[in-house]
């Protein structure tokens, strides 16, 4: 062995450093080595609780770290004094290492039982069961809770809250049925979080951060109310869904009961594509949709005889929208016209008909659908349908006016020969022949003077025309961008295609509107009323440059969303 011992077997011993001290000489060679396992250890937030430690000297028989120092001391000079003593050296150094070896098992469980007590102290905090809160009465005492216990819960929500913060995660805190029941600030009848002043302050601080203010706070928690309830909203959604898919496989049960009573449903088939269409042709089979009182009367008397099996068949002529869409499959469009529910005003009454009106019910009900939502759903059926009616009177009169103001200004023979339909002799029966007839004398119209522009090319081409005649061009774009102006009908000027590589000011790289001078100005024309400026009009056509695009970015959306799940349905659609 060397002459001179190493430090404690990792490397070489570490001094203090002592300039010019008196008391030093050879023999203390030893005397100012530091100790490396006299350390300070702290822990954040320590509870020091003394009664729950031993002493050094109770622990394993332990002295303190200074006395180790000194053993270790002697030991060295013995080792130089003895030199030729090779056991009793082995020996002491046995001795001296095991002594260390209890005080390092010392410090290791003083360590483990302040770690303990801490997660002791975290776990009292609050039980399990007290989150997601699910009642308002629990609610009230948990804001009493934590008005005794601020801080305590503010460490527990931070860690229920993490990572995604309470925008993701206010499940945690609040349950789904309680927070169907709340808001934010209390508002339209529902239970202000606000209203619990020591749980939102709570919550506040668990969230607080660098520059995280209260305003910030709320509108996250506003943000974290409405993410959950749709969340609750979609999972409904798709319920209904998937059970309306399950209802349409189930109709098949009740062939053989519609069979029995001569109701013809060997047309009606599985394909969704061709449902509709078959539900129209199982309607005509069996006198659908009603055309007359009588028909009516006599549909009650054979309905009376028979309520199951009409019921089975006004579920398959209701499917998927119900009686608010589809009123049309059940009742003709002049009969609905003389109807409402009740019988108000000179009107025929629904309810008159109590055979028919119970098996439409029936028909309808579900879990929780009452008789009332029924008659509501039946007074909206006759409102929409009558409003379908009106609006498509107004079109075609709308129409047929545009169709003569066009013809004024053509020589065209068979525009000449429409221009005399009078609108008083314009029945229910030719308001779709007369509305196809004149879109398709608007298509003509468009395509004869080369609309929509599709190129760049074509648009300084154009906005040449338009500067030799813009009175002409700015009576076609009034015609043009009828009824709905140029917000929803810049299409009919410029094609997609081109709107997309468009804006007004030119910015990005895009073309501009705006340098087209003659033709800007000859839809600003078009367009302008009384009250109508040039910046109302930049504000329009920007505004139809952004709905026509999005409405390009849905489509290719709805197309790939359709397209996937094609692919993923495609096993359960071929059961079906």
């Amino acid at each position: 062995m060397s002459g001179r011992c190493r430090g404690r077997g990792r490397g070489n011993a570490r001094r203090r450093t002592v300039r010019n001290s008196p008391e030093r000489d050879e023999g203390d060679e030893f005397d100012a080595y530091e100790d490396p396992l006299d350390i300070g250890i702290t822990v954040k937030n320590e509870v020091i609780c003394p009664e729950m430690f031993q002493t050094e000297d109770e622990v394993f028989g332990m002295v303190d770290s200074q006395n180790l120092v000194e053993e270790q001391q002697r030991m060295q000079q013995a080792y130089h004094l003895e030199a030729g003593s090779t056991d009793y050296h082995i020996s002491q150094r046995l001795s001296s290492l095991e002594r260390k070896m209890d005080f390092l098992l010392n410090i290791n469980t003083r360590i483990l039982a302040r770690v303990d007590k801490i997660c002791e102290n975290m776990r009292t905090v609050t039980k399990p069961t007290d989150f997601p809160v699910k009642t308002k009465e629990g609610l009230e005492t948990v804001d009493v809770k934590i008005a005794n216990n601020m801080d305590k819960y503010i460490e527990l929500f931070k860690s229920l809250l993490k990572p995604s913060g309470i925008i993701k995660n206010i499940g945690r805190i609040l349950d789904q049925k309680l927070l169907m029941e709340m808001n934010y600030a209390g508002c339209s009848s529902k239970t202000g979080l606000s209203n619990y002043v020591n749980l939102n302050t709570a919550l506040y601080e668990s969230t607080s951060t660098e520059g995280y203010t209260f305003d910030d706070y709320k509108r996250d928690v506003r943000l974290a109310f409405a993410k959950a309830k749709n969340r609750v909203y979609k999972a409904k959604s798709e319920a209904r869904r998937l059970e309306k898919m399950n209802e349409d496989v189930n109709d098949s049960k009740s062939e053989k009961k519609l069979t029995n009573v001569g109701i013809d449903i060997s047309h009606l088939s599985n394909d969704a594509a061709k449902s509709r269409r078959n539900m129209r042709t199982v309607g005509k089979q069996n006198d659908f949709p009603v055309k007359t009182m009588e028909a009516l009367t006599a549909l009650d008397k054979k309905i009376a005889n028979n309520m199951q099996s009409y019921i089975e068949l006004f579920r398959i002529l209701l499917f998927p929208n119900g009686i608010v869409k589809n009123i049309g499959l059940i009742l003709d469009e002049e009969l609905f016209m003389e109807m409402n529910y009740a019988g108000y005003g000179s009107k025929t009454g629904l309810s008159n008909y109590v055979n028919f009106n119970n098996a439409l019910y029936e028909s309808l009900r579900t879990e929780g659908y009452s008789f009332d939502d029924y008659k509501k759903d039946v007074r909206m059926a006759f409102a929409k349908a009558k409003n379908r009616v009106y609006k498509a009177k107004f079109e075609a009169n709308r129409l047929k006016k545009l169709f003569e103001d066009n013809d004024d200004s053509s020589n065209d023979k068979e525009a000449q020969n429409n221009s005399n339909l009078n609108v008083e002799i314009i029945d229910n029966s030719h308001l779709s022949k007369i509305a196809v007839k004149c879109r398709e004398k608007m298509k003509t119209l468009i395509k004869s003077n080369d609309f929509p522009v599709k190129t760049a090319e074509e648009l300084e081409a154009l906005d040449v025309k338009v500067a030799n005649n813009m009175e002409q061009y700015i009576d076609l774009f009034k015609n043009v961008l009828m009824p709905s102006g140029i917000v929803k009908h810049i299409i009919r000027v410029i094609d997609v295609t081109l709107v997309m590589e468009m804006n007004y000011g030119g910015f990005g790289s895009k073309t501009g509107l705006s340098s087209y001078t003659n033709l800007d100005n000859a839809l600003y024309r078009s367009q302008k009323t009384e009250g109508y400026s040039f910046d109302d009009y930049k504000k329009d056509v920007r505004l139809a440059f952004q709905r026509a695009k999005n409405r390009v970015y849905k489509a290719k959306h709805e197309a790939n969303r359709l397209k996937k799940l094609k692919a993923n349905n495609y096993g359960s659609k071929k059961e079906f």
